[in-house]
Parts: structure tokens; C-alpha cells; sequence
């Protein structure tokens, strides 16, 4: 008799007004977990055995992987063909493989009011057939989710109970973002070629390209997401990669990064970390330590003949362009009884100040100073500031004076907004 079971592979999202620190979670303490360096994790499981066909590291050279799409994702996000390809093989490159993505596109329904994860996944096999290995479109992923792979499947329990070996006999996978059009979703994506403000499809080796590069750093508006990182987040799974945000539950202690009391690593900072606004257009280290300790595990290279030194070449340094960013696109206000939220982002490579000063009809001028002394180089900072009104009085903000000093360079950029009468 066959049993079913369902992974459940899981992209939480918490977007907070703090800065990223490093967060350590939970492991299970054993005296055999070996200390590892970096802050990387393999999902933890069953299914990522090197027979199982679910992740596309044991997807051997010069095979085919088969995607379906959604037609309705390239008219909403025009170029996310190309954006896939890329977010499969900017993962194949740190290992030295190369990822053959087929993807056939099909008219497939959008989801239903009534429909869950599971009925539309067998609805799309439906149409796209048995031989998709993955299905990419839209779906009711729940809140506060931005992207999940969903990958039920059938193995052969007998082999599995005498021998420890997992025989997956078939199996569906599934690939969605959140749908814009579900009531609790508060974001709009925007494809990586509308955001550049392309009229021509940016192909897969330009994106490979720029992600390789390591210098790129993208800022859409405040309630926009790029697909493209959330993708690249995504296809970490398709890797066998597990989460790296906070609460992650989906690491393997044996095969994660371990402190010396045996508790797992993380790191939010990276791709496989929690989403957020501003992208980075490239894998951190960690997350190229992680795939390569993967594919250096017993049974995982796939056939292909690559040695340890070749899969662990020298990769370019971390070399940001474009930064010691303050815009008025990026900030916005809410306003109510007895605080004012000041939502803004801004990014910088050296230590900083922050001063936001409130004028209010009634009490004049407040002024807010925040210090960042031990900022980390090329990161984002996406404030929450939580500002008390005067007196708790119903008197009205008029005005935000915001100045951001580099304490380095002495570079200041200044901001001077008026709020409008609604």
C-alpha cells in the first residue's frame, strides 16, 4: 500500500521597521552535529534523498526540466519567463552546473474563492500534464506569505521502512505567489523588466549576468515587491535550501550551520531570509556556501565529475554601486489620533545619523534623532518610526524635515515633505 505525503515548503514573510541582526534558532543539541561556519541550512526531511526527483539538485546534466506557466503570469508580469530561468540557474552556477529550463506555457484558470492549495495544484496538472516537474502561477498561499513551494508526493513505504531508501514513485510541485487579488495581501509586484522600465524582455543570461556581478542593488516603492528575489527565494526550495528567517522550523541540524551548543544559524540577511522591499541582486555568501555543501553531499553531485575545488571557485567581492540612497519615493505617512508612523527607507555604506524633525499646528517643531554607529556596509534600513503627536492633541503634523548625515564621509541628503490636507 502506498502512503501519500505532503511537503510543505514555506516562504514566511514578517516585513518590521527594525534592523536585520543576526537571529539564532532553536536546533536539536547532539554531540554528533559537527560545528559548521556561515549561516546556511538544507531543508530537513525524508524527501531530499539524492534518488529524490523533487529537487533540482540531482537533476543530471544535459536533462530537461520541465516547467509550466501560467500565461496569466507573463501578461501580469511581463519577462518572468526569463526571471525563472535565471532564478534556476543562479544556483547552478556556484556548483558548476547549468540548469536546461523547458517551459511550456498553458491558459490556466486563476484560483477560486473556494479553492485551496492542493485542488488548484491538481487542476493545473490537469492541463499541463505529467511530465511538469514544476507549476508556476498564482495562488492562495495565506497571509503573510509572498511565495511557497508546495511538493506532494508518492513513495514506496516497504523500501523505505526496510531499507531507509526513498523510491518517490510520483509527485506534484508547485511554485506560487501570493495572489494580488486575495483581500489580505497589502503588496503589488512588479516584474524585474517592468521596474527597469524595459519595453524589451531582459533575457535569462543578462539577469544571470547582473546576479553574477554582485554589484546591483534595486529600491521599487514602498508597497511594490520585484519578482525576481522573490523567485530566486523560491527556487532555494526547488534546491533543497530551507529558510533563514526567525521563525524557520524547516532547517536540518545535521546539515545546517551550528554554534557550539549545537543550536542552528541563521542568517535574514540573505536570499533565503525573510523578504524585503529593497533587493539585492545577488546570492550572499552564505547562500553559495549552502548550495555547495549540498552538492558535496554523499550521493548529490549528480553525476557530474566536478571536484571539490572546482565546485568552490573564488567568487567576485561584494561591490555595491549604487548607494547612500534617501528618495521621497520611498517614504510614506500615517496618521493617527495620538502618533504619526513614519515609514522610510533608505540605504547607505557607512556609518550614519538620522534626524526627522515633526512640525505640528499646535506645538511646533519636534525633533527625533537616531544614531547608527556600527552600520553594516551596503544594507537597507527600513524604518518604522512610531512618533508621538504633542499633548495627544487632535492638532494636525504639517511638516517633516529628515536628514541623513554619513558620519564618514560627512555626506548629508536632506528631505523637506508637506502633508496634505487628507
Amino acid at each position: 500500500m502506498l502512503s501519500k505525503l505532503l511537503l510543505l515548503s514555506l516562504f514566511l514573510i514578517a516585513f518590521t521597521g527594525c534592523l536585520i541582526t543576526e537571529q539564532k534558532g532553536k536546533g536539536t543539541q547532539n554531540k554528533e552535529l559537527k560545528v559548521l561556519p556561515g549561516n546556511w541550512g538544507h531543508i530537513e526531511g525524508m524527501s531530499l534523498a539524492p534518488s529524490s526527483p523533487l529537487y533540482l539538485i540531482n537533476k543530471k546534466a544535459g536533462e530537461p526540466y520541465n516547467i509550466c506557466l501560467a500565461k496569466y503570469m507573463l501578461e501580469k508580469y511581463p519577462g518572468i519567463d526569463e526571471e525563472i530561468i535565471a532564478s534556476a540557474n543562479i544556483w547552478a552556477h556556484y556548483i558548476g552546473r547549468e540548469i536546461l529550463v523547458d517551459i511550456t506555457v498553458k491558459d490556466l484558470p486563476r484560483s477560486t474563492k473556494n479553492q485551496n492549495e492542493d485542488q488548484l495544484i491538481d487542476a493545473y496538472y490537469e492541463i499541463c500534464g505529467d511530465q511538469t516537474e514544476l507549476i508556476i502561477g498564482l495562488g492562495p498561499i495565506g497571509k503573510p506569505n509572498l511565495g511557497k513551494v508546495i511538493s506532494p508526493y508518492f513513495y514506496d513505504p516497504d523500501l523505505w521502512n526496510k531499507k531507509r531508501e526513498l523510491k518517490v514513485l510520483s509527485f506534484k510541485q508547485a511554485l506560487f505567489l501570493h495572489d494580488e487579488n486575495s483581500s489580505d495581501f497589502q503588496w503589488k509586484f512588479i516584474s524585474f523588466q517592468d521596474f527597469l522600465k524595459l519595453k524589451e524582455p531582459v533575457k535569462a543570461d543578462e539577469i544571470l549576468n547582473i546576479l553574477k556581478s554582485r554589484s546591483e542593488y534595486y529600491y521599487p516603492k514602498l508597497n511594490m515587491q520585484i519578482t525576481l528575489p522573490i523567485l530566486m527565494h523560491e527556487f532555494g526550495h526547488v534546491w533543497g535550501l530551507c529558510d533563514q528567517y526567525e521563525t524557520s522550523n524547516n532547517c536540518d541540524p545535521k546539515f545546517s550551520s551550528l554554534d557550539n551548543e549545537g543550536h542552528i544559524l541563521l542568517d535574514d540577511n540573505s536570499i533565503m531570509g525573510k523578504g524585503k522591499n529593497s533587493f539585492k541582486a545577488y546570492l550572499r555568501n552564505d547562500d553559495i556556501d549552502g548550495i555547495r555543501q549540498l552538492s558535496l553531499r554523499k550521493g548529490f553531485n549528480a553525476e557530474y565529475k566536478l571536484t571539490k575545488k572546482e565546485i568552490e571557485f573564488q567568487v567576485p567581492e561584494i561591490e555595491i554601486k549604487n548607494t547612500n540612497i534617501l528618495e521621497e519615493n520611498f517614504f510614506k505617512i500615517k496618521e493617527d489620533s495620538d502618533q504619526l508612523q513614519a515609514n522610510l527607507l533608505f540605504v547607505v555604506s557607512e556609518p550614519y545619523e538620522l534626524k526627522v524633525s515633526v512640525l505640528s499646528d499646535a506645538k511646533g517643531w519636534l525633533n527625533y534623532t537616531i544614531d547608527e554607529t556600527e552600520k553594516i556596509p551596503y544594507e537597507s534600513s527600513n524604518y518604522s518610526l512610531n512618533l508621538p503627536k504633542p499633548d495627544n492633541s487632535k492638532s494636525k503634523i504639517q511638516r517633516i524635515k529628515i536628514s541623513l548625515k554619513l558620519l564618514k564621509s560627512g555626506e548629508t541628503k536632506n528631505l523637506d515633505l508637506f502633508l496634505s490636507e487628507n
